[in-house]
């Protein structure tokens, strides 16, 4: 008897880990892809509002689409499975075709009615939108709809395939999805912009369900249009559908609600947070998908045949599994989180501040990665033993627990607020469903569990991963500080992960971890029988006849994907004789690098005019007239021009922040029509990080706004040995004023020459303007300003 026992858990253990390591390194391959999406995404638009606007733009089809493709997997693995553990295939079939006709006519409706309703859901996701940005995330919104529908259907073929353990195609719809959407973020966003990302987007949910219907069929689905509410599964399925739905919407209501008080935030840190989260949750996405994918079925099957043993020794195998993967991966993203960052994501418009940011919200939620990839394997317990009551309920009070915390940490850490209240959220649901595992369903009467083990099995790793993290820090700092540049960074980055590895690994077997020794056994093993022969009966017909079942799956891959090129590229081809590209003037010292398609993005804003003709300087020397003082000053001189009232004050040396600091006193209080803001010298020679000075900016325009100001930003001019820090504030400032529609103004167009030199006559120190250059600075405001 114990034999069997021994046999079967070893089973079990072969079964998980072979089919995990299988569809595992699909989905790395896929989420190699997706963090090339997220790269392209932040080269291409950066962190900022556009970006914003496409990210809450596709809450709404991701919420419902994956609240129903999730909900349906599940819901229909659990009853389809059943049938097929009893042999009822037959009523497996009528069930699936029944369900899948009901979900055709049931997401087409909806998907019409939501349409319809675009703008009241964009504005009950994102309140603080209006104006421009709120029809632009309308107008997105509207191109990503159809998700929905692909969506749901995509989960029942789903459902089909992964209840015959066939787990290629289901794995593999990250991998065609990222393959659409990279190639639309550089063929269809070069015309469209933004509305290109959100076509491929649109794009990548097709391939996805396309690709899942000839490995269904091959399992035996042929569809038939068919309705019957009589039928007992599906019966079965409406009933327990309701609580897959409201556990599926838990984690889609924490991302409504990070993205919601996120939009409230400064622009981009939507942005920061989104990119943060799509690092960290990288092993998750990974592992747990694949560790989930693989043991639902079987805890199914054994739910439905009630062979407790097997149960729950599928699930401690899932649990070790994953914490032998999801430690060491908490330890190393927070080591390593500003490199990480840096080395993905800190390309083109994508800059230094965004990945300080970024690479700050990353430790917060490393609770969310750890608790969520067990939180993963329980529910799918309770799933499987249709216990669904315990698996919401903690789920709810855990939603419940992450609105409290995030209303109240968002006021004082932003979007790390949102981040950690996440992470403190997760915490609470997975002590619950521990407590309703040994409380609840007493599955400790009818098997024993093992304790002991498992107790022992959190201290190797515990100890393996932790030293791990030691080592990776001192290897990470000798190495950075050795070599610079991008290669450095690279270098620096994979031989920092490789010696973790190593003494992961090292200590792993030292310490007797059962998984790591058999697997390091295994490839010895492997190794030491490789022969040539033994590889030429590897690929004969013998060989191939083995793996000849997932050939198939294969080759729909191979075609999917360059069916998904011929596609991009066609429409690329068809747009491009449609639209011309609108060419954005470059000239000077005060050039900036925008994308071309950030520019055809931008929606014209309506032209407002002010409250009154009272215009508001402030800045530093370069506003007050240094050295001759405010009467000289270039506001003088548009004053005078003008006939309104300038205000100035300027004052000598100050920074961003100084400029903040007096802003109530100095523009508020005065009521003005316009303000002019011109800061930055005095930050780049006091220095000043970027992100003090972005943040300062985007509150002063944020400010002004709110008081119905005009806000006008003056570029900073260069200054004798701070050259390069101006030309990166003037680079993000040129890009932030095209971005958020603001009047900018660029005083080194009159003062300096092409070689960033002074013209003759506009300076008499070589720092500062002369009489003459603050004349020339006022003769250029007015004309700037004349026509409000």
């Amino acid at each position: 008897m114990g034999s069997r026992k021994g046999n079967e858990a070893l089973s079990t253990q072969k079964f998980i880990a072979r089919n995990a390591l299988m569809v595992a390194s699909i989905i790395g391959m896929s989420t190699i892809l997706g963090l090339t999406r997220e790269s392209s995404i932040a080269y291409m638009f950066g962190a900022s509002g556009t970006t914003d606007a496409y990210l809450v733009a596709s809450i709404i089809p991701t919420f419902f689409a994956g609240t129903l493709s999730g909900s349906l997997t599940s819901t229909f693995i659990t009853v389809y499975a059943g049938y097929l553990a009893r042999g009822e295939e037959g009523k497996a079939w009528r069930t699936a075709n029944i369900i899948f006709s009901f979900f055709i006519l049931l997401l087409g409706a909806v998907g019409i009615l939501f349409f319809v309703f675009t703008p009241t859901l964009v504005h009950l996701f994102a309140p603080s939108y209006a104006g421009n940005r709120l029809n632009l995330t309308v107008e997105l919104s509207r191109i990503m709809m159809p998700n929905l529908i692909f969506s749901g259907l995509l989960g029942i073929l789903v459902g089909i395939n992964n209840a015959h353990h066939s787990f290629i195609a289901p794995s593999s719809i990250g991998l065609i999805s990222n393959v659409f959407i990279i190639g639309s973020i550089f063929t269809l966003g070069r015309t469209w912009g933004i509305y290109g990302l959100a076509a491929g987007a649109t794009l990548g949910v097709l391939s996805q369900f396309l690709l899942q219907l000839p490995s269904a069929r091959k399992h035996g689905f042929h569809y038939r249009f068919l309705l019957d509410w009589g039928d007992s599964g599906v019966r079965e399925i409406f009933t327990l559908v309701t609580p897959f739905i409201v556990s599926a919407m838990v984690g889609q209501v924490n991302l409504i609600v990070d993205r919601t008080l996120a939009t409230g935030l400064l622009a981009g840190r939507v942005s920061a947070l989104y990119f943060a989260s799509k690092l960290v949750l990288l092993p998750q996405t990974i592992f747990t998908g694949a560790v989930s994918m693989v043991v639902y079925p079987l805890l199914v099957n054994a739910a439905a045949l009630e062979d407790w043993p097997r149960l729950v020794e599928g699930l401690n195998r899932a649990i070790r599994l994953l914490l032998l993967v999801i430690y060491p991966a908490v330890v190393g993203l927070y080591v390593l989180r500003v490199p990480l960052v840096e080395l993905l994501f800190q390309h083109g418009v994508f800059d230094a501040a965004d990945t300080m940011v970024t690479a700050q919200t990353v430790p917060y939620l490393l609770g969310v990665l750890f608790t969520g990839s067990f939180v993963a394997i329980l529910v799918n317990v309770y799933f499987a033993l249709k216990k669904m009551v315990v698996a919401v309920g903690t789920g709810v009070i855990a939603l419940f627990v992450n609105i409290a915390l995030s209303l109240i940490l968002v006021r004082f850490m932003q979007q790390q607020g949102l981040a950690l209240a996440n992470s403190l959220s997760g915490l609470t649901n997975l002590v619950l469903l521990f407590l309703g595992f040994f409380v609840v369903l007493k599955l400790q009467k009818k098997t024993r569990l093992p304790y002991r083990a498992m107790s022992l099995f959190v201290v190797q790793v515990g100890v393996a991963g932790s030293t791990m993290g030691v080592a990776v820090y001192f290897v990470n700092a000798i190495l950075g500080g050795r070599w610079t540049g991008l290669r450095g960074l690279i270098l620096s980055t994979v031989f920092s992960v490789l010696a973790g590895l190593g003494v992961y690994l090292l200590l792993a077997y030292v310490l007797r971890v059962e998984e790591v020794r058999k697997g390091i056994q295994w490839g010895i093993r492997k190794l030491g029988r490789w022969t040539p022969e033994r590889e030429k009966i590897k690929h004969s017909g013998l060989g191939q006849s083995r793996r000849r079942k997932n050939h198939g799956e294969i080759r729909i891959i191979g075609w999917t994907v360059l069916i998904a090129v011929v596609i991009i590229l066609a429409c690329y081809l068809f747009t491009n004789r449609g639209l011309s590209q609108r060419k954005v003037d470059q000239t000077g010292p005060a050039a900036v690098a925008v994308s071309k398609e950030t520019q055809m993005n931008q929606i014209e804003a309506p032209v407002k005019a002010p409250l009154n003709s009272e215009i508001v300087a402030v800045g530093d020397s370069f506003t007050y007239g240094n050295p001759f003082g405010p009467e000289h000053s270039w506001t003088k001189g548009l004053a005078g021009s003008l006939g309104v009232v300038v205000l100035n004050h300027g004052r000598v040396g100050q920074t961003s922040k100084d400029v903040l600091a007096h802003f109530e006193q100095d523009v508020l209080a005065e009521k003005p029509g316009r303000v002019i803001i011109f800061v930055g010298d005095g930050d780049a020679i006091k220095g000043i990080s970027l992100l003090d000075y972005q943040t300062s900016i985007k509150t002063m325009v944020e400010k002004v706004r709110a008081h119905d100001i005009i806000p006008i930003l003056s570029l900073p001019v260069p200054y004798q040995g701070f050259e390069s820090r101006i030309k990166i504030m003037r680079n993000w400032l040129s890009g932030y004023t095209q971005e958020e529609k603001i009047k900018s103004l660029d005083f080194a167009t009159v003062l300096f020459d092409s070689q960033g030199r002074f013209r003759k006559g506009m300076s008499g120190d070589g720092k500062y303007p002369s009489l003459q250059g603050y004349q020339a600075m006022g003769k250029y405001a007015t004309q700037a300003l004349g026509d409000k």
